[in-house]
This record gives structure tokens, sequence and C-alpha cells, in this order.
């Protein structure tokens, strides 16, 4: 590996974070709680198994993030974004996004 594995998930923690304080103007619990799911989800990653049981986990995953989010925001409805936590959380596993997103930024000319 290019990195030691607490760099990675630090970066990975940072990147949820970001995501969801840059996309969504997420309040900072939202970017706390992004940035923890973002570690679940990288924790999750971190498995050593076959490329078909790697698809299958990332669907875990999402779910967990889907689940523990929609809980949150259902129970903190003043204070928490669904959507800020469960993308931001997520971010670094759809493939794609990231550069898609960005482009549709620049596009529409919210730089």
């Amino acid at each position: 590996p290019l990195y030691p594995r607490p760099i990675y998930l630090l970066f990975r923690v940072i990147s949820s974070a970001g995501a969801a304080g840059l996309w969504f103007s997420a309040s900072w619990l939202d970017m706390l709680v992004a940035g923890s799911l973002g570690l679940v989800v990288a924790l999750f990653e971190g498995a050593t198994l076959w490329k078909h049981e790697r698809m299958i986990l990332e669907v875990v995953a999402a779910w967990v993030v889907g689940l523990v989010a929609g809980l949150l925001s259902l129970s903190f409805p003043s204070h928490l974004c669904f959507g800020g936590m469960a993308v931001g959380a997520v971010v670094d596993i759809l493939q794609g996004f990231r550069v898609v997103y960005s482009i549709m930024e620049i596009m529409s000319k919210h730089t």
C-alpha cells in the first residue's frame, strides 16, 4: 500500500466530512457524523475479499450508512441533514461521483 492504514482512514474521514460540508453546507455535527460513517465504510472496504464479494460489501456498507443516517436525521430533524451525512459517507465508493458533481458545479457556475 502507498500509505499506512491509519493515514488512509484519516483521509477517508476528512474526505467524507469535507464532501458533506462543501456540497450540502452541512453543520459541524453533520460533518462529524459523515466523517464517522465514512470511517465505517472505509473499515468495510478494508476486508480482503474477492471481487464479487466486494460489490456486495459496498451495498451492505451503503445500507448501513443509510440506516444510521436516516435514524439520526429522524431523531434530530432540526440538527442533522440526511443527504449530507449519507452522500458524504459513501462518496468514496461511488465511482466517478466526485468528477461528475464537480463538472456539474462548474457548468452551473456555482464556483
